[in-house]
């Protein structure tokens, strides 16, 4: 990085220090450098500690953040919940208290109905210290189980030509059933049906007659 984006001067014609060296000769000339340089190098480094040090510090200030935002069953204005958290700077003991609080409020009736709609963002929740609030558990009662019955609808008037059929005598079943197919001889879609399907068609027929 250019020495300029510290603060610093660099040596040019019109630096007075410049002046200075090049009014020295030799050795002198040389250690004069060397003097200028590690003064630079040092304001370099104390630049850098300070940058640093304002890292470390915002970090530190969000420290446990993203454990809270994990837990936290409402993920709305991340932005404003991280300048919620820098203010209150949990230490681990408060930490795992707020982190307690949020299951135990999901366990709640307020943070269950409607499917979480009750539930306040995350910033609102730490102004507020919702960790110090009282939550009571809730456990949704069952849903009752619709019992489901299939009905089948008994075609009786065919129940009872079935039984008269089974009464007939065989002979009598024969003719009818002859009956039935020569009804069938010329029908195309007869003909080019399943067994299955013949066998439906001609029973009823045959209990059409009945």
């Amino acid at each position: 990085m250019h020495p300029k984006h510290f603060g610093l001067k660099t040596l040019d014609l019109k630096n007075k220090d410049y002046m200075k060296i090049t009014e020295l000769t030799g050795k002198m000339a040389l250690l004069e450098i060397e003097k200028q340089f590690d003064e630079m190098r040092s304001r370099i480094h104390n630049l850098e500690q300070k940058l640093l040090a304002k890292t470390v510090t915002v970090k530190g200030y969000l420290q446990g953040f993203e454990e809270f935002w994990q837990t936290y069953p409402k993920k709305r204005g991340k932005g404003f919940a991280e300048k919620s958290w820098s203010k209150i700077r949990p230490d681990p003991m408060l930490l795992n208290t707020i982190l307690d609080s949020i299951k135990a409020a999901k366990r709640s009736e307020e943070w269950q109905k409607d499917g979480g709609q009750f539930i306040p963002h995350p910033s609102s929740w730490l102004n507020a210290k919702g960790w110090e609030n009282e939550y009571k558990s809730f456990t949704p009662a069952p849903k009752p189980v619709v019992e489901k019955r299939i009905v089948r609808e008994v075609d009786y008037e065919h129940e009872k030509k079935v039984a008269l059929w089974k009464c007939l005598p065989e002979e009598e079943q024969k003719i009818r059933l002859a009956a039935a197919k020569q009804h069938y001889k010329n029908n195309q879609f007869f003909e080019m049906s399943s067994e299955d399907v013949k066998k439906k068609m001609i029973t009823g027929k045959v209990l059409e007659t009945l």
